[in-house]
Order: structure tokens, then sequence, then C-alpha cells
């Protein structure tokens, strides 16, 4: 059980109760487009915003602290799918965070490509895990 006395437990709480609502806002939004990478792994909007969402937290919270997950921007700003995705995740994240731009978005998925350290957060598949 996490213990939600100290503010790095309080923050990861608010977080995941956060990336929940988001992930829900996008399904009922039936913003269920993705690409499929060169692995022929699927990527969805919710992959995309809810690793973004942790990014920006993160950043905000441990501003030090590594980010390891599986996606990174490349597709999002170099194919016209991709473009698309990267569109409908900003508008999703803005309706959670304000306004957001492109960049930023960008940004806060790519933290998610560091390498491991000493001491690191790890950020699974959301929704596009192939079984």
């Amino acid at each position: 059980m996490l213990d939600v006395s100290t503010p790095e437990s309080r923050m990861v709480c608010s977080f995941l109760r956060e990336a929940a609502h988001l992930a829900r806002r996008i399904q009922s939004g039936m913003a269920l487009m993705g690409l499929t990478k060169s692995d022929f792994s699927p990527v969805t909007v919710a992959d995309f915003a809810i690793q973004a969402l942790a990014g920006k937290r993160l950043s905000e919270h441990f501003p030090g602290m590594l980010l390891l997950a599986e996606e990174d921007s490349r597709e999002l700003t170099t194919t016209p799918e991709g473009k698309k995705i990267l569109e409908v995740s900003v508008h999703f994240l803005s309706k959670i965070l304000g306004e957001v731009t492109e960049s930023q978005v960008c940004a806060w998925i790519d933290r998610g490509t560091a390498e491991s350290g000493s001491c690191f957060w790890t950020l699974d598949p959301i929704d596009g895990t192939k079984g």
C-alpha cells in the first residue's frame, strides 16, 4: 500500500487520478486513432497523451528525475497520421491542463527517452499494448 503521508506519494496519487481521467476522456471522445510502429505494435492517442502528462508532472515535481517510457515524438511530427494524433493529443491535454502547444507536448513525451540511471521512473504502455 502506498504511504500517502509524503508529498511524493500524494503527487503520484494525484497523477494517477489525472491520468485515469484523461484516458476516460479520450475513450469517451472516441479518439481511438493510432499508429503502427516499425515493430508492428500499436500506439494510440492515450499512449502519447498520458506519457506527455507524466513528463510534465515529473518535470514540475521532480525536475532531475529520469523517465523511461516507450514513446517519442518523432512520428508525431514527421507523418500526416502522426500530426493528426499530435493535434488530438494537444486537444485532450488542453482540456486537463489549459492551453498547451504541440512543441510542449512533444517535449513532455520526449522526456521519457532518458537512459537508465540510479534512480528513475518507468512508464509502461498505457493503451496500445499488443498481447
